[in-house]
């Protein structure tokens, strides 16, 4: 029988256009939007905000423009007194002018025995929250809720908390953020691959 000029299919062609329909099907809907996503360029921009299937904010301003990256050690997944690091220390002078990586707002001050002076600071869309402990003090005028950007200064390196004494750094930490309006505990994000 032809249609339209055409003969028409015996049933074995039809099996086969039906699992190769099928295969071409399962590869459209399945297969090319996940490996998409995995390709995804990340939409940071100058602030850090990242998509839903981004690992880690990019383009962070580095937290401490006195020093050199080279002066941060990759200790993320360091033994820290029976805990792990989840963080990364950058090494420089006491007074060191620490400025906020992305643009944001300021979610906490805090001051602890073990972080010291701290500032934790909201990512533009509250996705992540950025860290800054062991400082001397924090810039004038800073407050909760403040609106900050980019390259503002938040504090200023130094010792406070359980950092040694003659050790001035900056203990810096991402955690992407797990509860809504949460800015404690989160999932932790290595820092060192953003700058290295």
């Amino acid at each position: 029988m032809r249609w339209y000029g055409r003969r028409a299919a015996s049933a074995s062609e039809l099996t086969s256009a039906g699992a190769l329909g099928g295969l071409l099907f399962l590869l459209v809907c399945v297969v090319v939007p996940a490996r998409q996503e995995a390709r995804a360029e990340p939409g940071a921009g100058a602030g850090g905000a990242a998509s839903a299937a981004d690992p880690r904010p990019e383009k962070l301003l580095f937290p401490v423009p006195a020093a050199s990256r080279a002066a941060m050690a990759d200790s993320f997944n360091d033994a820290r007194g029976g805990r792990v690091h989840h963080a990364v220390d950058i090494l420089a002078p006491r007074h060191s002018e620490v400025v906020a990586v992305a643009d944001g707002s300021i979610a906490r001050l805090t001051s602890s025995a073990a972080g010291g002076i701290a500032v934790y600071e909201w990512g533009a869309g509250q996705r992540f929250v950025y860290y800054y402990a062991h400082l001397q003090g924090y810039a004038p005028g800073l407050v909760e809720g403040q609106t900050v950007r980019r390259g503002q200064v938040l504090g200023y390196v130094g010792t406070t908390g359980n950092a040694p004494a003659n050790t001035p750094h900056l203990h810096f930490a991402i955690a992407r953020v797990e509860r809504k309006d949460q800015w404690w505990g989160g999932a932790p994000v290595d820092p060192y691959p953003i700058w290295r």
